[in-house]
């Protein structure tokens, strides 16, 4: 398990500061026990890429508004415009589902069984009569979906006709100067090398779940692909779930601290909440979502952090990890644990709901302010 939360925080008259805790990971005991993908090099600090999982939905939002705002899509379009087949909750067909819709979870859309297709599998494919939350009208109810990322990154390429790993590219990680990928896309290979695993499992028994070594060394993105079918010669536009904009992201502490730092900051003003849980809706999975933007979590309230954030949790294949903004104190700070018991790391129960790796991390923050 792995323990490294950073704060980039200010200090008088010296700007940003970085500060960090942890950083090795625990794998076992014994030394000399090697890593399940046959490595012995176990280091984990700031610069290690992992999958940052829902984190990404972050920078899926953000080059939705750099590609609007380039002209090369409407945000309040409706999606069906831009897919060209029927995309509409069946309990409200003439209310459009719209991109600030789908990247703010107010669709209607729930997560079916599958919410993924390998190439040459069309998205259409996904639409199920279970992917519908009953009684969501799209613009008024809340329910956070991985699918809304799939529908949205769909339909980015379909408005632009390119590959949605190349716009972010392009459009997000370039002017950022970070070398950072969906799926690994536009990473280095020198930087991929250094990837470090999520794990389930217990010290000494532990099992990659993603990031392992054949998929470090692969020279293509991490994407599902048919038998027989090349990546080059999948169509933009008909399956956005490719590159996994619900999840995919590769980044370290750094690339998050430095993403909050230019990219969330700046815009703390034009982020407010277009959903806050009323006490009645579902969508709060128990207390975990208290209020929410187009990728971002909103704590309006001091809790977790001790005083109002924005940002977003991230949590899959054995990694829980986050990045959170604060407008009082322009403070940034990510977390991760890359290894988490078989089942999962359990959540606190407190207002809001958060897992357990992630109330560490804010203890630890609290601590060192």
């Amino acid at each position: 398990m792995t323990d490294t939360p950073l704060a980039r925080i200010p200090q008088a008259g010296r700007g940003y500061g970085l500060h960090r805790a942890g950083g090795d990971a625990r794998y076992d005991t014994n030394a000399a026990t090697r890593w399940p993908d046959g490595r012995t090099d176990i280091h984990f600090d700031e610069n290690t890429p992992f999958r940052v999982a829902s984190v990404s939905k972050l920078l899926t939002a953000e080059l939705a508004r750099r590609l609007a705002a380039d002209g090369r899509l409407d945000m309040d379009g409706a999606a069906t415009d831009a897919l060209g087949l029927p995309f509409a909750h069946p309990e409200f067909p003439l209310e459009p589902i719209t991109l600030r819709r789908l990247l703010s979870h107010r669709s209607g859309v729930r997560d079916p069984d599958i919410y993924w297709m390998a190439a040459p599998g069309h998205i259409r494919d996904l639409f199920v009569p279970q992917m519908w939350e009953p009684g969501a009208r799209p613009g008024e109810a809340f329910r956070y979906s991985n699918l809304n990322y799939g529908v949205a990154a769909t339909v980015m390429e379909a408005a632009t006709g390119e590959r949605f790993d190349r716009l972010f590219t392009r459009y997000v990680a370039e002017p950022l100067g970070l070398d950072i990928g969906f799926n690994w896309s536009g990473v280095s290979a020198a930087k991929r090398a250094r990837a470090h695993p999520g794990l389930r499992g217990e010290a000494g028994d532990w099992t990659v779940q993603i990031d392992g070594a054949e998929m470090r060394s692969e020279r293509e993105p991490a994407v599902l692909l048919e038998p027989g079918f090349a990546l080059g010669d999948y169509e933009p536009g008909t399956n956005g779930t490719l590159f996994s904009p619900q999840g995919g992201l590769r980044a370290s502490l750094s690339d998050l601290l430095e993403i909050g730092r230019a990219v969330i900051l700046p815009q703390t003003a034009l982020h407010s909440p277009t959903w806050v849980w009323d006490g009645a809706s579902p969508g709060s999975e128990d207390g975990h979502f208290t209020a929410f933007g187009e990728g971002l979590y909103i704590y309006q309230d001091a809790e977790p952090f001790g005083m109002p954030a924005m940002g977003h949790h991230g949590e899959a294949y054995g990694i829980y990890c986050g990045l959170f903004c604060f407008p009082e104190t322009n403070g940034v700070f990510a977390f991760a644990e890359l290894g988490s018991p078989p089942d999962g790391a359990p959540y606190t129960g407190g207002a809001p709901n958060i897992s357990e790796p992630a109330a560490r991390a804010v203890q630890w923050l609290k601590e060192y302010r």
